[in-house]
């Protein structure tokens, strides 16, 4: 008969602690049996016109250690993000002037994401539960010219593009955030349904002020990589076009953020 040095154990933790997962089974804390979690988006929104608020969403993680023993001594976590990180930028590659208003992403975007760890490894799915909005990604407004003025390049200095930071993000104090926004990546359809960028902006002194573009058929985000959305002006109309930022690596570990104060990881 094993003693329980022998025994196999499985261990699982995940962030944040409060907020966004709840357990869907077992329902009780006297019944047996490996869970199965739910993670919830906190945004709501039921239409396009809805605004969404990215820094409501947390940066949710989780770990899974299967069949481990007491012989192996301290548990050893590896997290994994559970979203898509997604940064913008702009290029003008064009003989005029750009100037961009703003830049929005909308559609009906995936809810929730169900955690299965009852098998022998993870199992993610996604219900059909959608929020629906828009993301406000930059907004120019206070800006000299309304906007991020972009222009043509020069060709006396050798330039063949000029470009916004990367990524764009909201004006705060007069300057832009660069900032990436996480949604999840789902399967498919990419982020949710009838996912859009919309875009306001100025080329050759003629405003826009309702360009849609949609995604590439061929990008299919992953869960735990960043990318970056790249609307390039080439001629006289928009290419978008997705890249993967920094090797999808997200920035991470002791002090990465300057704060040494908020690394360690505590278990409730």
């Amino acid at each position: 008969m094993k003693g329980a040095e022998d025994y196999n154990y499985s261990f699982f933790a995940y962030y944040p602690y409060d907020g966004c997962f709840t357990l869907v089974s077992p329902n009780a804390s006297d019944v047996a049996g490996a869970p199965k979690f739910k993670f919830t988006m906190p945004q709501n929104g039921d239409n396009i016109d809805a605004e969404l608020d990215h820094t409501e969403t947390p940066d949710a993680m989780m770990s899974v250690l299967y069949n481990k023993t007491r012989q192996e001594g301290n548990l050893q976590f590896q997290f994994s993000h559970l979203l898509t990180a997604l940064g913008f930028e702009v290029n003008n590659f064009s003989e005029y002037q750009l100037i961009i208003h703003s830049i929005k992403l909308g559609g009906s975007f995936y809810k929730e994401i169900e955690i299965n760890l009852t098998g022998d490894q993870v199992v993610y799915t996604f219900p059909d539960s959608r929020y629906t909005g828009k993301y406000t990604i930059f907004d120019g407004t206070g800006l000299p010219g309304g906007g991020y003025i972009l222009n043509a390049p020069d060709a006396n200095k050798g330039e063949t593009v000029t470009s916004s930071p990367s990524p764009i993000g909201p004006i705060l104090d007069g300057t832009a955030r660069n900032e990436f926004i996480m949604l999840i990546s789902g399967t498919g359809t990419s982020f949710g349904d009838n996912i859009k960028v919309y875009l306001d902006y100025t080329f050759n002194g003629i405003r826009v002020p309702d360009k849609e573009l949609s995604r590439p058929g061929t990008f299919t985000p992953q869960p735990g990589k960043k990318y970056t959305a790249q609307l390039n002006f080439v001629g006289n109309a928009f290419v978008i076009n997705f890249v993967v930022d920094n090797s999808g690596e997200w920035g991470n570990g002791a002090a990465a953020d300057g704060d040494t104060g908020n690394d360690d990881i505590v278990f409730e």
